[in-house]
């Protein structure tokens, strides 16, 4: 019995442009899910629950990354952008902050894999960031 061999198939060239790559964030946002997730595990009143979600948000707009590659520097870089940048005051950072270690260490009570915790926190208005390997 004689085997017939196929013709090799045509190689099909996708091109990926900035409207493609918005496309496919609209369609499904991996990292708001984890914030749904998150903000639904929490009993929260409604306006708390706005405030998480704005903090959140303003954190997701400045950086695209997936929460699983975040890490300790550019959660430092996010703070010096609010201070810098957004010119946001010093309790208003620190409540972004808190935000983040809030979702964060709630990513990590619930089982969500995360490469990093970060904690942040303010002592006599200094604002210290630290990170801890969950690992």
């Amino acid at each position: 019995m004689k085997i017939q061999k196929s013709p090799d198939p045509e190689p099909i060239l996708v091109v990926y442009s900035a409207e493609t790559k918005i496309a496919l964030m609209s369609t499904v946002d991996l990292r708001q899910s984890r914030v749904d997730e998150f903000l639904a595990s929490r009993s929260l009143q409604p306006k708390s629950r706005k405030a998480y979600q704005a903090d959140l948000r303003i954190f997701m707009d400045w950086c695209d990354l997936a929460w699983v590659d975040v890490s300790r520097r550019k959660v430092t870089q996010f703070k010096t952008f609010l201070l810098k940048e957004r010119e946001l005051a010093l309790s208003s950072v620190n409540r972004v902050l808190r935000t983040l270690k809030s979702f964060f260490d709630g990513c990590c009570s619930q089982n969500m894999w995360l490469p990093i915790r970060p904690l942040a926190f303010s002592r006599k208005g200094k604002i210290l960031i630290k990170c801890c390997s969950i690992f």
